[in-house]
């Protein structure tokens, strides 16, 4: 008593008393009035809807609250999936209070020493509150003490076995699928009275991450992880060490069970950002999430798509996919992962559009702009002949071009664009294989995870795996005079009170390669006459429209690619065989390179033609060239023409080059680029051509102004004919007919009251 009295004599022990008192009246409140009952049970899930770019419904979350599917009762279940459930999820479920303290202080200790939030110590009641209530969607402290406060009020609410099937009812497990007899019926095509032990312990191991362990995707990781379940389950002593081992060994059968979805395999892609952004309850928090994609054009794609593949018949060619990319925006406008997602026979269900596949030549653009980085240009000859290199631990290795043959003294230009595999090592050579690997990793291509020895000289033939987003990403970078953006595919995510938690961020991007190097890179690859060599003259790479275009194809036609750009847009197309059996004589320009020219013929239906535009940086030069391989090697710097008459010359070759390197040198900053304040008006084009409909809504009739600013630069102002008609990087416009001038107008950060003006654009409605 004495050391009470002493103790209360300081005024903070009293606030202390005080405090920890009324804390622990308020928790007792808590705990025996909050009215949750009626929250449980008469919640009803908002579904989370997933839109295109236009307000099409791609999917809707379904929900056992809205009458999607049918609740089961605990004596319905099977007893081991019941115990599956509680040894994957919950092993202490009906001896805790709710809340798992050893599990919290195990979790608690992991974040420590992470850093961040990666483990929640969560119980199956805890579980349950986050898809009921939608607490913890940003995983925070404060959001895990909620969660676990409401927690132990559902314990004293409801008995365990009522929590154990709401649980059931209403967690969910992937493929579209709500509570355990969805589930049942999604994946085996069953009722769940009839699920066997290895059936029962797959499903208990979906919740914890339904898309990683999709079986449809992934058949490995989702057996491995139904037999860690079935491990949990004997180390508990559910099963006996012959059931283990015969659950084990069970093959298991899956059955897609088909509803209603639009462009599947970009939803699910989807998903997984969701997943990853709000942890895998975001099904539960009914969200509005507005995409890139544009339905319309998905439809059109996966139909074109369709029918080259049909005319392969015979080839043993079954599968496409396809990416298109908006340079400007970095926005995914069409992601075609397969040519039909529910069929099983070509595992439609694999996104290959992120699938690592071997890219062939179409890494060698990457090559090329090193080189011209260090002096090379279109017009800088080669010697295609046979040559020996040697790899690291002393293998030969000669490599071959693509018919066979041998082409003598040839341009970098003729080379790119006839993707001849000889000049193509030589560059390399010269370049370094470390440099392009490094540019390849800026440019996003990071599944070239293994070091420049493991590659060697190949690496710029495609020894090495890349997913197509990633290099159709890569190709978007020169179509963006350099940059590399992340693609994207989310425009905005909206709560379902209205409240805005993502909008997609206004990304200059990284300057990976000078806008010069990209520009020659883009004139060569949209030079139709310089590749009639190998592809002729009427080739699927020929558009009525300037475009640059690069084949691939990998050894034993495994693989084959066509990716090219306008200034407008970026297609990456793959064909091939998701088993990764070899096509029968299928190269780029036969498998990919028809689908691609559909593609891009498609979006370009109705877009002003665009000419890649020179930069200032560059210029054009006279070139005599010299054909005889006894006097010309590799990289030579061929003498520079000031008039016709001042040398006899046997051939002469106009070309592009950057003003400020010199043939072999550089100037110490030629993969760089003057980062100056300005303001490019990349939307619409000068002396655009548009037509007015006076039949059609003038709301339908809309076109896009967009511009490319430095950072520095903040709001801008659009003025139509000196008239203010907008605000922001990208406004629309309602077309009428006449002469208009277009001027972009943005205020600097760093200088106060200081206006930057873009050129002016002109452009005519009729």
């Amino acid at each position: 008593m004495k050391f009470i009295k002493k103790l209360a004599k300081k005024r903070w022990a009293l606030i202390a008393l005080y405090s920890g008192a009324t804390a622990i009246f308020i928790f007792l409140l808590f705990m025996n009035f909050y009215p949750i009952r009626g929250l449980f049970e008469n919640s009803i899930f908002p579904s989370t809807k997933i839109y295109d770019r236009n307000g099409i419904l791609l999917y809707e979350t379904l929900h056992p609250a809205q009458g999607k599917t049918t609740a089961v009762s605990l004596d319905e279940l099977p007893t081991h999936l019941i115990q599956a459930t509680l040894s994957a999820e919950d092993i202490s479920f009906y001896r805790n209070s709710g809340v798992d303290v050893v599990a919290v202080v195990r979790a608690f200790i992991l974040n420590l020493k992470e850093g961040r939030i990666v483990s929640g110590g969560s119980t199956i009641t805890q579980q349950l509150v986050r898809n009921v209530i939608g607490v913890n969607k940003k995983r925070t402290i404060v959001q895990k003490i909620k969660e676990s406060f409401l927690a132990l009020r559902v314990t004293k609410v409801f008995t365990k076995n009522e929590v154990l099937t709401m649980y059931l009812n209403k967690i969910y497990y992937g493929n579209l699928n709500y509570g355990i007899s969805a589930a049942s019926q999604g994946y085996f095509g069953k009722n769940v009275a009839d699920l066997d032990l290895a059936e029962s312990a797959f499903l208990a191991g979906l919740p914890q991450a339904p898309n990683h362990y999709d079986p449809f995707e992934n058949r490995e990781e989702a057996v491995k992880r139904k037999n860690y379940v079935l491990s949990l389950m004997h180390k508990h002593g559910f099963i006996s060490q012959m059931q283990f081992e015969s659950a084990i060994n069970e093959n298991l059968v899956f059955e897609r069970n088909v509803l209603t979805i639009r462009a599947p395999h970009f939803v699910n892609f989807i998903i997984e950002q969701l997943e990853d952004r709000f942890g895998e309850s975001f099904v539960s928090q009914g969200l509005e999430v507005k995409t890139t994609i544009d339905y319309y054009l998905h439809e059109k794609v996966e139909k074109i798509a369709a029918k080259n593949i049909a005319l392969l018949a015979g080839r043993n060619v079954t599968n496409a996919s396809v990416v298109i990319l908006d340079p400007l925006s970095a926005e995914i406008i069409g992601m075609l992962g397969s040519v039909d997602y529910f069929n099983t026979d070509i595992d439609g269900a694999v996104n290959v559009a992120l699938a690592k596949r071997q890219p062939g030549s179409a890494m060698k653009p990457i090559t090329y702009a090193l080189a011209f980085e260090k002096g090379w240009h279109g017009a800088t000859l080669l010697v295609d002949e046979p040559v020996r290199f040697f790899t690291a631990d002393k293998t030969p290795y000669l490599p071959k071009n693509y018919d066979f043959e041998y082409h003598g003294v040839v341009t970098v230009r003729e080379s790119l664009a006839n993707s001849y595999n000889i000049p193509a090592v030589k560059t390399i050579n010269f370049t370094g294989v470390e440099p392009v690997l490094n540019r390849a990793h800026l440019l996003g291509l990071t599944t070239l995870d293994q070091p420049a020895d493991h590659y060697g000289l190949a690496l710029t033939l495609g020894d090495g795996e890349v997913r197509l987003l990633d290099l159709a990403s890569a190709y978007m970078a020169f179509a963006y005079q350099g940059r590399y953006r992340e693609p994207q595919a989310i425009l905005e995510i909206k709560s379902s009170d209205g409240e805005v938690l993502y909008e997609k961020p206004n990304d200059v991007g990284t300057r990976v390669i000078s806008p010069e190097i990209t520009f020659l890179i883009s004139d060569i690859l949209s030079d139709n006459e310089a590749r009639l060599s190998q592809f002729g003259l009427n080739n699927v790479l020929q558009l009525d429209h300037p475009v640059a275009a690069k084949t691939g194809t990998t050894r034993n036609f495994r693989d084959n690619w066509t990716l090219g750009y306008t200034p407008d847009f970026v297609v990456g197309v793959w064909v091939g065989n998701s088993d990764n059996s070899a096509m029968h004589d299928v190269s780029g320009i036969y498998g990919a390179g028809p689908i691609w020219r559909d593609v891009m013929n498609e979006i370009h239906r109705t877009v002003p033609k665009h000419d890649f535009k020179p930069p200032a940086g560059v210029e054009k030069k006279v070139f005599c060239i010299e054909r005889d391989p006894a006097v010309t090697r590799d990289g030579l710097d061929q003498p520079l023409l000031k008039g016709d008459d001042e040398v006899t010359c046997p051939e002469k070759v106009e070309e592009w080059v950057v003003k400020d390197i010199v043939a072999g040198k550089t100037n110490g900053n030629s993969g760089a680029v003057s980062e100056k304040a300005l303001i490019e008006i990349k939307k619409p084009f000068d002396l655009d051509e548009f037509e007015y409909n006076p039949n059609l809504d003038s709301a339908v009739q809309q076109i896009k102004f967009a511009v490319q600013k430095d950072p520095t630069i903040g709001q801008v102002t659009w003025y139509l004919n000196g008239e203010d008609v907008g605000k922001g990087d990208e406004i629309f416009w309602r077309i009428s007919p006449g002469q208009f001038e277009i001027k972009a107008i943005g205020k600097s950060k760093d200088v106060p009251f200081t206006e930057i003006p873009s050129e002016i654009v002109r452009i005519l409605v009729n």
